[in-house]
């Protein structure tokens, strides 16, 4: 209740369905499903004995749940135009997992678990030959099992935190309401996203982020002494 009253006070969009269910299920080959008004979770990622589970199951909980409400406006309210942009659903659920988290349970100081797991990650993947673009050229049938890599979540969720702390947080909230509230119940790409962030800033962010998101890899500086 507490994620889904944060997202419609920071997005200032109301939930647009009468109700959200949350199923416990048995045997899914996901951890969750984020089916419109009817999230699926497997049993251990959304029970727990809240006075013998451990932090860590109890943090478990926290960040599906959190992540799969965040699939209610980003995948189901605005859907991607093709599985290349599929990185907008993951990126954006990923980056709310991690930011809610912290928010609402601070004394788990996710945000330092999530710097070692998700951020270090993202740079360790990103640095092999074989990495790809998480804003894909082009992808046919069967060539869409590339798109739910674990680089499309970390990286794609590290890039959104980095134009939020460029940009500052109120041109990132226009921007997000923008973007949702003109393509709701449609579908969007990468390019609709900046131009959403490029109406509430001078910071050209189209220009300068477009790269990050189709080029793979970072950059590496090196300084000397």
């Amino acid at each position: 209740v507490r994620a889904l009253d944060y997202y419609k006070k920071y997005l200032v969009i109301d939930f647009p369905l009468p109700k959200l269910d949350i199923v416990a299920v048995r045997d899914l080959n996901v951890r969750g499903m984020e089916n419109w008004g009817l999230i699926l979770e497997i049993e251990t990622r959304i029970l727990y004995n809240k006075n013998k589970s451990s932090v860590s199951t109890r943090q478990t909980v926290a960040y599906v749940t959190i992540h799969e409400i965040a699939h209610q406006y980003f995948g189901d309210l605005v859907t991607t135009k093709w599985w290349t942009d599929i990185w907008l659903n993951e990126g954006f659920a990923q980056f709310f997992e991690r930011s809610l988290t912290a928010i609402l349970f601070p004394e788990w100081k996710y945000e330092l678990i999530s710097l070692q797991e998700q951020y270090s990650n993202a740079l360790y993947i990103d640095s092999f030959k074989n990495s790809f673009a998480i804003k894909i050229r082009y992808l046919n049938q069967s060539e869409m099992d590339i798109v739910l890599d674990i680089l499309i979540y970390n990286k794609g969720s590290s890039l959104i935190e980095m134009i939020q702390k460029w940009i500052g947080d109120e041109a990132f909230r226009k921007g997000l309401n923008y973007y949702l509230t003109r393509h709701r119940y449609s579908n969007a790409e990468t390019d609709d996203m900046l131009d959403a962030f490029d109406r509430f800033t001078k910071k050209n962010v189209k220009d300068v982020m477009s790269m990050w998101f189709k080029v793979k890899g970072y950059p590496m500086l090196k300084v000397f002494f």
